[in-house]
């Protein structure tokens, strides 16, 4: 359940008029807005009624043989709710502005394009640096420099199979201390010379983030690194 959803429910619960039909068309359009498809199935229709408490005593049978019978909306055989374009239209007027639109991710600290093709989570990751910087959750931002840094470490080293070197004895995966110190050892990769001490500040940054009780991040905590910072990325992002 998403606050959009509430919000819907409660739009739809408050106009005066409705019968299920209309009820029906209302909650189809919204949730294939919500969920990206163009139709949903009748049931997910009368459940997000009863679950909100719209409308919980809809009778699933009854409901399929009225919207069969209404030109606003089509149904096949499998139970699957469609809209026509005109009474998608009609029910947008009203009802578009309780859908939240994403925030556009700016290139703050990173440049998200250069991204695209990085694994789903990578990306993920990246646009949460960059959306915690711009609106201003700098603690936020660090640890997250500092995750994108420990994953992309990871991966490189998963990637030449040499997990076993950022392994503990208990073998689970060790922290950014740990991996730092594996990559210093130049068992497998060859770091360059600024490396180190850039991967030294951003685990300063990130654990004063995550763990001071005192001090907060400023915006210029991360000013003053970025330029390195992104240069560190590019590095280990072709460690592999």
């Amino acid at each position: 359940m998403t606050s959009d959803d509430i919000e819907f429910a409660h739009a739809i619960s408050h106009e005066s008029g409705l019968n299920e039909v209309d009820l029906a068309r209302r909650t189809c359009w919204y949730l294939c807005q919500r969920d990206g498809v163009k139709s949903v199935p009748i049931k997910q229709i009368v459940d997000f009624l009863a679950e909100h408490s719209v409308r919980p005593n809809i009778n699933l049978y009854r409901l399929r043989d009225r919207l069969k019978a209404d030109r606003g909306t089509s149904i096949s055989s499998g139970g699957a709710v469609q809209l026509p374009k005109k009474s998608q239209s009609e029910i947008a007027d009203r009802y578009s502005d309780i859908l939240s639109a994403p925030p556009v991710i700016s290139d703050t600290v990173l440049v998200i394009s250069e991204f695209e093709g990085s694994r789903k989570y990578v990306a993920s990751i990246v646009k949460q640096v960059n959306g915690s910087y711009q609106f201003e959750f700098y603690d936020c931002c660090a640890v997250m420099m500092r995750r994108l840094v420990e994953v992309l470490i990871i991966d490189s080293y998963s990637a030449k199979g040499e997990e076993a070197q950022i392994r503990g004895a208990d073998g689970n995966i060790v922290m950014l201390n740990g991996l730092i110190n594996a990559l210093k050892s130049g068992r497998t990769f060859r770091l360059s010379r600024n490396a180190p001490s850039y991967l030294e500040t951003l685990k300063v940054l990130g654990d004063t983030a995550a763990h001071s009780r005192n001090y907060i991040t400023k915006k210029k905590d991360i000013d003053d690194f970025a330029q390195k910072y992104r240069m560190l990325v590019e590095e280990v992002r072709h460690l592999s």
